[in-house]
């Protein structure tokens, strides 16, 4: 528990932050299929240049020349390559490189969006968590300065007055801490929602 009452949160490691958001990324998933097909397309276009061969085999039989053996068995090989083909092949391999370098450009594009969304809600998170350490730390303090002006006033050395001032500093203080410990879980959820929100983004 905390000093304002309320149990102690944990934020996630921003990294892990990043990796639940980029795992179920419909976007994302689709950009990277996308990457992986357009490689496997400029191979299929380079594999174009790569000459046809076809391997046969054949079997006959015969009767009609006795000086010739009635078994016979032919194998061979041919051999098909498009030497000139006006560029062709060329211009579809640079197509095929042309659509490549935009399917990464776009899997980099959403994977850097992102990285800012979740930077910019951690950015957030860590404000109100400085605050909150900050609030803390008063509230800490004016717990200590009330428990002096309590002793002050039994012995006398402090007027009622000068104590309802510590107690009322105090209350500020505890009320501080109880705004600030709000916005750190405020900005945890915002957290928890955009990690949500990215994770389940469809194309």
């Amino acid at each position: 528990m905390t000093e304002t009452g309320l149990p102690e949160l944990t934020e996630p490691l921003k990294d892990q932050a990043y990796d639940q958001a980029r795992a179920g990324n419909g976007e994302l998933l689709a950009a990277r299929q996308a990457v992986e097909k357009s490689r496997h397309a400029v191979r299929a276009a380079r594999d174009e240049y790569i000459p046809d061969v076809t391997l046969f085999a054949k079997h006959g039989y015969q009767d009609g020349a006795p000086f010739l053996v009635k078994n016979m068995g032919f194998f061979g090989a041919e051999l098909s390559w498009n030497i000139f083909d006006w560029g062709k092949r060329k211009g579809e391999v640079g197509q095929r490189v042309a659509q490549q370098s935009q399917a990464e450009e776009n899997l980099v594009r959403i994977d850097k969006r992102i990285v800012i969304e979740i930077d910019k809600v951690y950015r957030k998170l860590e404000r109100s968590k400085k605050m909150l350490d900050v609030t803390r730390e008063a509230l800490s303090l004016w717990k200590e300065n009330t428990r002096l002006s309590e002793n002050s006033l039994k012995a006398g050395t402090v007027t009622a007055a000068r104590h309802a001032e510590t107690v009322a500093a105090l209350r500020k203080a505890e009320a501080e801490a109880l705004q600030a410990s709000l916005e750190y879980r405020l900005a945890l959820a915002e957290l928890d929602k955009t990690i949500g929100l990215l994770a389940q983004s469809k194309n």
